[in-house]
Parts: structure tokens; C-alpha cells; sequence
């Protein structure tokens, strides 16, 4: 099962997973940034890169709204096993609660995305 907890952070929740994956979209917007733009820097493709080849997890990012079209009454224990199967997760679409959307990362990622947002 997916446990959340919400850290607020200068009025912005910042949803963690019981496993440390950080919603790196809820992180971002406390700061009135996007995530797109830290993961197209050449920085963060190189640690990317080091952190795949390091912990064996795929790069690429997984669309969950995909996984969950087919049957909206799957189990968390399912839906937690897509959540930290890559580096990068995206969660979107009708099927997701509100505190599960939004791109979610691995928390040795979510700590450089934080040196990004407050150098």
C-alpha cells in the first residue's frame, strides 16, 4: 500500500512515498519551478545517467495513467510496484488520487533537484 505524507514547505505540500520517493512536482512549485526544466539540464541527464547504471532502475519515465486505464479498482500494493520501478515516475489521469499526481523521483534524485531549487 502507498502511504503519503505531506511535508508543507512555505505553504506548498510536498507529497513523500513510504519508500522516500519525492513528488518532485510538489517540490518544484513551492519554489515556482517546473520539473521539466531541472530534468533537461545536461547536469541532471549525466547524474541520471550514473544513478541508473548505480542502482540497476530504468530511465525512462513510466506512464502510470497508462498502467491504471484498464481496471481504475487495482489495489495500492499494485499501483505502489509501478511507482518505484524507474528513476521517474509520471502520474496523471482520472484514476489517480489527487495527492499521487505528478512526477515522482527517486529520493537520491529529489536531492539534487533540491540543490537545483536552492543552490
Amino acid at each position: 500500500m502507498i502511504h503519503l505524507q505531506c511535508y508543507d514547505y512555505d505553504g506548498a505540500a510536498i507529497p513523500f512515498a513510504d519508500d522516500a520517493y519525492v513528488n518532485l512536482t510538489g517540490m518544484c512549485s513551492a519554489f515556482r519551478k517546473q520539473p521539466a526544466h531541472f530534468l533537461r539540464l545536461p547536469t541532471t541527464q549525466a547524474y541520471l545517467a550514473a544513478l541508473a547504471a548505480d542502482t540497476g532502475l530504468p530511465l525512462q519515465t513510466i506512464e502510470e495513467s497508462d498502467v491504471r486505464k484498464s481496471d481504475s479498482t487495482q489495489s495500492s500494493d499494485v499501483r505502489k510496484s509501478h511507482i518505484t520501478s524507474a528513476l521517474l515516475v509520471t502520474v496523471h489521469g482520472k484514476f489517480a488520487d489527487a495527492r499521487e499526481q505528478g512526477t515522482w523521483a527517486h529520493p537520491d534524485l529529489a536531492m539534487e533537484c533540491a540543490r537545483w531549487l536552492s543552490p
